[in-house]
């Protein structure tokens, strides 16, 4: 009844990437700047690089990108928090009704829509296995309401104003990218299984789009701003039940779909580079 991955607007997003050294700690230490030539210890901190930069293990394949790119390359290990807020409202399809185990007949009563608002705590993980694909898995938790519920109904009907629900999320992901200069742009690919209280079945869905935004440099730090658009998928029926005050319980059996196929996306996040920590 209720879609629960789903993401209309970004709030604020907390990453913290961690970069996989391999080898990089056996690397030569680089002698101190006061026992150097001038510009000597720029130098060093350039070879160090370009030695990090060949004993990364991931992405594979990373002569695909010219040596004077790779320093641009994104950390390969990643960890992220995500604070997300959303609304929407979803049409009902296939619907079956029954009250008090009592099937009810479509011309009697069924349901139409539904307006949900959510928000949701997510923790992914990634890495990136080439330099243009990267793959991460997901899991979460959501709370939200369910509110403005429309129904047609032969006989009086006390629908409750709105139905709390609360539940937990994962799945798995891919995401393409690349750039032009300050222009970025990726496509984005999820699958994820959520568990509602509200629902008896597991939910599925799969969320698709792209997205497109500009880098802003500035020394070590970094702030990118972007829009994209997104489509979901609910897979399935979902299965629940919910109080009629003064009748019973009300069992319902739907299909549910976005009532727009596509929607925007709104965000940012910006960057702190400090060795070999990234904080968001």
């Amino acid at each position: 009844m209720i879609s629960t991955v789903k993401h209309s607007l970004l709030v604020t997003t907390l990453l913290i990437c961690l970069w996989l050294p391999s080898h990089a700690d056996t690397a030569a230490p680089t002698p101190p700047a006061s026992a150097s030539p001038a510009g000597a210890d720029v130098h060093a901190k350039d070879a160090k690089s370009d030695t990090t930069q060949q004993h990364r293990t991931l992405p594979l394949r990373i002569d695909m990108v010219p040596e004077k790119d790779r320093c641009k390359l994104p950390l390969p290990i990643g960890l992220s928090w995500a604070y997300f807020t959303s609304s929407e409202q979803f049409l009902f399809h296939d619907v079956s009704l029954a009250l008090n185990g009592q099937p009810l007949p479509p011309q009697m009563v069924t349901l139409h829509s539904v307006y949900a608002v959510q928000t949701s705590n997510t923790l992914r993980a990634d890495a990136w296995i080439l330099p243009f694909l990267d793959l991460h898995a997901f899991a979460g938790s959501f709370d939200g309401k369910a509110k403005n519920i429309q129904a047609s109904a032969a006989i009086p009907l006390p629908l409750p104003l709105q139905i709390p629900f609360n539940g937990n999320v994962h799945g798995i992901g891919a995401t393409l990218a690349g750039s032009k200069g300050p222009i970025f742009f990726s496509y984005d690919w999820t699958l994820g299984w959520a568990n509602v209280n509200v629902i008896d079945n597991t939910v599925r869905t799969i969320t698709q789009g792209p997205r497109v935004g500009m880098m802003f440099n500035e020394k070590h730090n970094r702030v990118d701003l972007f829009v994209g658009a997104f489509n979901e998928q609910v897979l399935g029926h979902e299965e629940g039940n919910f109080a009629l005050q003064g009748m019973g319980q009300l069992h319902f059996n739907v299909s549910a779909v976005p009532a727009q196929e596509w929607n925007y996306l709104v965000g940012a996040h910006g960057e702190l580079l400090d060795k070999n920590v990234t904080y968001v």
